[in-house]
């Protein structure tokens, strides 16, 4: 069965391969026999456009000739009348322009019979194609050699693309083989510069924080530098008041020495004189008398001087004001050389304590015993770690406190230039210093309890309606405290310092991986410290064996 449906088959083949060669001679005949036609048709085309051309050319020369003739009769003609000439010319014209037109026509209608006949004869030519592969169509042979054909292009397509997607692979391996043999270096070198990258990156995060916290500490700095800049100046204010009384009370003082002066300089001129008259009188007591007096104008200036000096350098002009200030410096003074003894004292009993202390510390690292104990190294780790983790812990809580600390610093600042405009009764402004914060936020709140009273008795008050910031603004702008106009712009420029809320819960799990981070790296840190101690312990001891054995064998 087996065999005879082989044979089968294999007949069935040779038959379809002989129709198939069969067809393939009939189609190329045809085909033949269409070019063939296709040829004549061109020719004949070809033909028809000469023979318009010619015509064409034809119609031209007798165009001429015909300008020519009438040149001619007119020429030929000259007595006739001017009517009579233009009337012949004219008709002249009008006949040789009709027939010639009637030509034309009819060549037209020539080429156009001649392509309605081509058109047909190539209708009829596809028909006649059609009726023979219709015929050949019928037959079952004929479809299983079109599906067989159909799916052999297909196969063959297929063929193709999987060729070119083949070499296009076979090229991606090729170029792939030659990149295998640096790839492990690029690799690395990739490998490398990220990690590099990485670190960097990291720097650059600890600058930026740290850039950032030193901005608010300088901006902190800022604020306490002008708030003392405020106080400075009030201060030397009134200094220089202080210090203009003072040379006001010195020139009173200096204008009453220098009347003194005049009337002792008067006096003394009075005594001279009398003494000159009372020398003139007694000339033996004259030269006492002179020297007496020289002696005591001395002594009189000098004590002047020394008062001078004494009003100059206190700034009093008092007697018992200034004694009152030798007797204070005198008493300060003492009290200072007594903080001077203290200090001293406590200075030494620090430094025996260190010398102790170091003492000590030498003779447990020389006299004590080498290798500790694992419970006690293991204390000291939780004691340095528990250290370690309560310094953490405080710094991150200062640094959190220090930046709320500037924003409020910040706000009530604000707050305190916002509302400079309302003063209050018996109460002056304050200059806001780290000092008078407490006493500025105090006079805030009652300013704004002030200003928000008559708000809460007008009758149209509703507290839901301030719930919105525009609307509330509005309603504020409508009583006139800011401003007369009552501009928006300047209250739109107001800068509201936003406090950090944060839960409980979410800073102590910061804090805990904060701590988790810090205890990890502190660890190893002492695990590498406890390592190095043991090694040099090792050390010491084989140099201490070392030692002995070369000194056993000198003896």
């Amino acid at each position: 069965m087996r065999a005879s449906s082989a044979t089968k088959s294999q007949k069935d083949l040779k038959t379809l391969e002989e129709e198939y060669i069969h067809q393939s001679k009939k189609s190329n005949l045809l085909e033949n026999d269409r070019k063939i036609f296709h040829k004549n048709a061109e020719e004949t085309k070809n033909n028809n456009m000469q023979i318009i051309e010619s015509l064409k050319k034809e119609n031209k020369q007798l165009k001429t000739l015909r300008d020519e003739l009438i040149a001619n009769k007119r020429a030929s003609t000259p007595g006739m009348s001017k009517t009579q000439g233009s009337l012949v010319s004219w008709s002249g014209d009008i006949k040789d322009e009709n027939y010639w037109r009637r030509k034309f026509d009819e060549a037209r209608h020539a080429t156009k019979n001649k392509k309605s006949q081509l058109l047909q004869l190539q209708d009829k030519l596809n028909e006649v194609s059609d009726a023979k592969f219709g015929a050949v169509e019928e037959s079952p042979l004929m479809r299983q050699i079109r599906i067989l054909e159909n799916r052999l292009d297909k196969v063959m397509i297929k063929f193709n693309e999987a060729q070119s997607i083949r070499k296009t692979y076979e090229q991606i391996v090729k170029r792939l083989k030659e990149e295998r043999v640096g790839y492990d270096n690029q690799l690395a070198a990739i490998e490398r510069s990220l990690k590099g990258k990485e670190h960097d990156f990291e720097e650059l995060l600890l600058l930026a924080h740290d850039a950032t916290h030193a901005k608010e500490l300088a901006a902190a700095e800022l604020k306490k530098y002008e708030h003392k800049k405020a106080a400075v100046r009030e201060l030397r204010k009134t200094y220089i008041a202080e210090k203009r009384k003072a040379i006001e009370q010195r020139e009173a003082v200096i204008s009453r020495m220098e009347k003194k002066d005049k009337d002792n300089d008067d006096r003394n001129l009075e005594k001279s004189q009398a003494n000159n008259l009372n020398e003139l009188n007694n000339p033996q007591i004259e030269p006492q008398n002179h020297q007496d007096a020289t002696f005591q104008r001395q002594k009189l200036n000098d004590y002047d001087e020394a008062f001078r000096k004494l009003y100059e350098a206190t700034g009093v002009t008092d007697v018992n004001e200034i004694i009152q200030k030798f007797t204070t410096q005198d008493e300060t003074s003492k009290s200072l050389k007594d903080l001077q003894r203290e200090y001293q004292d406590t200075i030494d009993d620090k430094k025996k304590q260190r010398d102790d202390l170091k003492a000590g510390l030498n003779a447990l690292k020389y006299e004590g015993n080498e290798n500790p104990n694992r419970k006690q190294l293991d204390e000291i780790e939780k004691n340095v770690n528990n250290a370690v983790n309560k310094c953490d812990k405080a710094k991150l809580k200062y640094e959190r406190v220090s930046k709320i600390l500037v924003d409020v610093k910040a706000g009530i600042e604000h707050l305190y230039e916002k509302l400079e405009f309302y003063k209050l009764e018996g109460k002056p402004n304050i200059v806001i210093t780290d000092e008078t914060l407490v006493e500025g936020l105090s006079q805030i709140v009652e300013k704004m309890k002030l200003i928000f009273q008559p708000v809460k008795n007008d009758p149209s008050y509703n507290p839901e309606d301030f719930k919105q910031t525009a609307k509330g603004v509005s309603n504020y702008i409508n009583l006139n405290l800011r401003d007369k106009s009552g501009r928006i712009e300047s209250i739109s420029k107001n800068i509201r310092v936003k406090l950090p809320e944060k839960d409980e819960e979410e800073v102590s799990n910061d804090e805990i991986e904060d701590d988790i981070d810090i205890e990890t790296t502190t660890k190893l840190k002492q695990k590498y410290q406890a390592q190095a101690k043991q090694e040099k312990a090792a050390r010491n001891k084989q140099k201490k064996q070392l030692g002995s054995t070369q000194q056993g064998r000198k003896v």
